[in-house]
């Protein structure tokens, strides 16, 4: 169980329609559900994407409850997807501000338009992803694969996965197999609201009031089945896999660095696609600036890009760093350090 409590929140995209959303720092890893789509999220680590701001925890777990958003079916590559509405008139958020093309759906096939909704890339595709990196994720019969601005196959599509591309390179996945995660446990929490005395409200995204219960409640959790890759690669932008196929999780983490999970522990692998940092680590999230945070035991601190320790791990929690500071936790409120661990003023850097 997790215990609600104050907590930093963290800022991300929907996986599935780009909406702009908030979760606690505690739920990282966990899934939450997008309130205008309905897509079930991982929520990122802290270190992951920058909060906006310290609220009470557990304020989106409420906020997040799924909005009646009537979408059509849709293929299922985790956390890569793209909406699936069979009408290209779908209200889609709007582009990236460097990207030029969006994907858009029209009669179950997957095309791109530009800004001005004209059509850039014929509908063709049985899936489609965001531009990143110049690259787009298309999937077709059966494979993914990826696109260049000209609707060109730069990669062919052998991969039963496909991630975003991240400074050059992306995460592939072969094969399938279903695994078993704990998910937020929506049912039961809203009868969980109703019995609480003490209790924060909020108006949600739907226009109504929640409530949410006090640090002494916990978040009900729930086990559910989803599938996931049986072997798991990196690839350049050429499509030449710079790490083989394996049964590790990898994961893009910024500036040419990417998360392995091996035996339940994480590390980093550098450009070439060997072990820069030795999975030793509970947590670790993107490197900014040439630092990464991690977790060890219940404790956070920074690892460099070869593995040294930069910032011993004795942070409650600790997010990316930004023009030489980060915010971390330290037994109550917020601070700030700079690249050398030492207590800076928030508004410039040391």
């Amino acid at each position: 169980m997790f215990r609600l409590k104050p907590a930093a929140t963290v800022e991300y995209g929907c996986e599935r329609c780009s909406a702009v959303l908030e979760s606690v720092s505690s739920l990282a890893g966990r899934k939450d559900t997008c309130p205008r789509c309905g897509h079930k999220n991982t929520v990122p680590h802290p270190a992951r994407r920058s909060a906006l701001s310290w609220i009470v925890g557990g304020l989106l777990a409420v906020a997040a409850v799924a909005l009646p958003v009537t979408l059509g079916s849709r293929d299922d590559s985790p956390g890569q997807e793209a909406i699936a509405a069979g009408d290209e008139s779908l209200d889609l958020p709007p582009l990236r501000k460097d990207v030029k093309l969006a994907p858009v759906n029209i009669s179950s096939l997957w095309g791109f338009k530009d800004p001005k909704g004209k059509i850039a890339i014929k509908a063709r595709f049985d899936s489609a992803r965001e531009f990143f990196d110049g690259l787009a994720a298309v999937k077709t019969q059966g494979k993914w694969g990826y696109i260049d601005h000209e609707g060109n196959l730069r990669i062919p599509p052998e991969f039963d996965w496909a991630w975003d591309f991240r400074d050059g390179y992306a995460t592939v996945g072969l094969g399938r197999k279903t695994v078993t995660t704990e998910v937020i446990d929506y049912a039961e929490l809203s009868k969980r609201l109703t019995e609480v005395r003490t209790v924060f409200s909020f108006r949600g995204t739907d226009g109504r009031m929640h409530v949410i219960p006090s640090e002494s409640s916990s978040i009900p959790m729930r086990k559910e089945p989803h599938e996931r890759p049986e072997q798991y690669g990196y690839i350049d932008s050429t499509g030449v896999f710079v790490r083989k196929p394996g049964p590790h999780a990898i994961e893009t983490a910024g500036e040419g660095m990417a998360r392995i999970t091996i035996n339940g522990k994480v590390g980093f692998i550098g450009p070439k696609g060997r072990i820069a940092v030795k999975p030793l680590y509970e947590e670790a999230g993107d490197f900014s600036e040439g630092l990464a945070a991690v977790r060890k035991g219940k404790k956070w601190g920074y690892v460099d890009k070869t593995g040294h320790v930069k910032i011993r791990c004795e942070f409650d929690h600790a997010e990316s760093f930004q023009d030489g500071v980060a915010r971390v936790g330290l037994g109550g409120p917020q601070v700030y350090i700079g690249t050398n661990g030492v207590r800076v003023s928030p508004r410039r850097s040391p």
